[in-house]
């Protein structure tokens, strides 16, 4: 029996495809940095909360700057895209809604204290396990964070 190495990105993408997580990874990035993807001034009143089939949809603090996001659009996606690192994203959708007060990113609560209606418990203890060895907590967060999503 002969022993195969494999590069720890390979086993991570396959888990995260696995899971279907790759676009919550992505949008966890896109939040992490939409001010750097977009400028201050339309993240202040935007926050990216999701991606379904190829649109990314925004919630926007108020109608007037609804208007305004309907003449950025294109260069909304193409600043998405460059940032994402793929042509990921070919709409964008605007909703109406309050912006989510910031959350707190101290320290992570363990996975098993989340119902969940994919994952049994005994999965969501493998899955702390796995993110556990992991030496890059910021890699290790980004993880975390996008399994609760998907949760």
């Amino acid at each position: 029996m002969s022993k195969r190495f494999l590069y720890l990105g390979h086993v991570l993408e396959g888990f995260l495809q696995q899971w279907g997580l790759q676009k919550e990874i992505m949008l966890y990035r896109l939040g992490e940095h939409w001010a750097e993807v977009v400028g201050q001034q339309i993240a202040s009143h935007t926050v990216p909360q999701s991606i379904r089939f190829h649109t990314l949809i925004l919630s926007v603090d108020s109608a007037p700057w609804m208007n305004q996001l309907l003449f950025l659009r294109k260069e909304i996606i193409e600043k998405t895209n460059r940032f994402l690192k793929t042509p990921m994203i070919r709409e964008v959708y605007l909703r109406r809604s309050p912006l989510p007060l910031p959350s707190d990113k101290g320290v992570l609560a363990p996975l098993s204290t989340h119902q969940s209606r994919h994952a049994p418990h005994k999965e969501l203890a493998i899955f702390e396990e796995g993110i556990n060895v992991i030496e890059d907590k910021a890699l290790q967060k980004e993880i975390y964070d996008a399994l609760l999503r998907y949760l």
